[in-house]
């Protein structure tokens, strides 16, 4: 934190199954939907980084994206 203490971090150590994934994702859900209806707001954010350790990850991960058929954005 010494390094940036500007920059929000969040952790999570969940099980296996226990629903990282979407957990994630609502967290995205909630910030991005906050941010459109406060624009002006700074509470909020508008970009988002996940760091994904592998190639597997990665695929799973691909519910993230709207273009993808499978997402969590139209489900």
């Amino acid at each position: 934190m010494a390094a940036n203490p500007d920059l929000f971090r969040i952790a999570l150590k969940l099980a296996t199954g226990a629903g990282k994934t979407t957990v994630i994702a609502m967290l995205m859900v909630w910030q991005a939907l906050n941010a459109a209806r406060s624009p002006s707001s700074t509470n909020f954010v508008k970009g988002f980084l996940i760091v994904a350790p592998g190639i597997t990850i990665r695929d799973r991960l691909r519910v993230f994206k709207p273009s993808e058929p499978d997402n969590y954005h139209s489900s």
